[in-house]
């Protein structure tokens, strides 16, 4: 059976340089392993400075101070590769993580207060929430 190739349209091309360009802006500049703090120091493009301890990173806390300090940058800056342990992370879910955004993010979405339920309701009398039209 032949399989048919997939041609990206110009739209699609010009969107997906859009978006290695905001990932390349939004990645880390440089990473580095500072021995006296005991912590994986990433600078990122925009100028900020992430000083994460070892004993958060997954993997690298159990690990030897000396495998920490094999840490290198990907060539567009999105991902930290320590070789010498065979671990990879993505530069921004890592900072997610150690500063606990996805976990602040759950747990505001879970709140629950009278406001939120009469919104809730006020929305479900109009119908609810609007219907998304499926793109094929």
């Amino acid at each position: 059976m032949a399989r048919l190739k997939r041609v990206s349209t110009d739209a699609e091309i010009v969107a997906a340089r859009a978006r290695g360009r905001a990932e390349m802006a939004a990645g880390a500049a440089a990473v580095a392993y500072d021995r006296r703090r005991d912590a994986i120091v990433v600078t990122m493009r925009s100028g900020a400075i992430a000083t994460i301890p070892r004993a958060l990173v997954p993997g690298v806390a159990e690990a030897e101070p000396r495998n920490a300090a094999d840490v290198e940058l990907s060539p567009m800056g999105s991902s930290l590769r320590f070789p010498s342990l065979d671990a990879d992370f993505a530069v921004l879910g890592l900072i997610r993580r150690v500063f606990g955004v996805n976990e602040a993010n759950r747990i505001a979405g879970a709140t629950r207060s009278n406001a939120r339920a009469a919104a809730s309701r006020a929305n479900g009398v109009k119908g609810g929430r609007p219907r998304t039209s499926a793109s094929s």
